[in-house]
């Protein structure tokens, strides 16, 4: 259910024009967006060069 909720937040996010940007996650977090496919989704930057479809991974 939490990452239900996390994808509901960034697609609010992205429709408003804002960025999710997700600090300090703990691993467990990390293996879990790992294993959906959602890693690079919820931590990539977008390229402010680019369209958005490439990215920069988030520190």
């Amino acid at each position: 259910m939490g990452l239900s909720a996390l994808l509901m937040v960034h697609r609010r996010a992205d429709a408003g024009g804002c960025l999710l940007r997700l600090d300090n996650r703990p691993a467990l977090l990390d293996h879990l967006l790992r294993q959906t496919g959602t890693l690079d989704l919820l931590t990539v930057l977008p390229d402010p060069d680019d369209d958005g479809a490439a990215g920069v991974p988030a520190t």
